[in-house]
């Protein structure tokens, strides 16, 4: 996957695509799994000698479109997730103004259920909708 931003265009008013001067003007939302607040965006940013302000860090996606919805802050995000968040949210989205790595998405499990009938068929359940999806069916 690759990664769009999200944002309120009632409160943030920039035109599409973002610029960078744009996008490092106002406070990020960032989502992180870790307990730091950085990431591949500011990654990006370090390669061009910038960094950005993050306002808020979120251990998960679910809070960010209620967030976004609210504030006048920017997020970036995963491409899939933000345009679902911005057709039920009335939100805008853009492509991130720095080039960004692709996003991969996997799935682990112990060995333990390698031949778990359940696991299997979970597994494979899975990996036919991500193939669909990825293919736009």
């Amino acid at each position: 996957d690759s990664f769009l931003c999200l944002f309120n265009p009632a409160l943030l008013d920039f035109p599409r695509p973002i610029s960078l001067e744009d996008y490092l003007s106002v406070p990020h939302l960032l989502t992180s799994l870790g307990d730091d607040a950085h990431g591949a965006v500011d990654e990006a940013l370090a390669k061009l000698r910038l960094k950005r302000t993050v306002a808020l860090v979120t251990p998960g996606f679910l809070a960010v479109p209620f967030v976004v919805a609210r504030a006048p802050l920017i997020t970036t995000m995963p491409l899939r997730l933000a345009r679902y968040f911005a057709e039920t949210f009335q939100l805008a989205t853009s492509p991130a103004p720095v080039e960004l790595p692709s996003l991969a998405i996997s799935l682990l499990w112990h060995g333990s259920f390698d031949q778990d009938p359940g696991h299997i068929w979970l597994r494979q359940t899975i990996s036919a909708v991500a193939a669909e999806v990825a293919l736009g069916v």
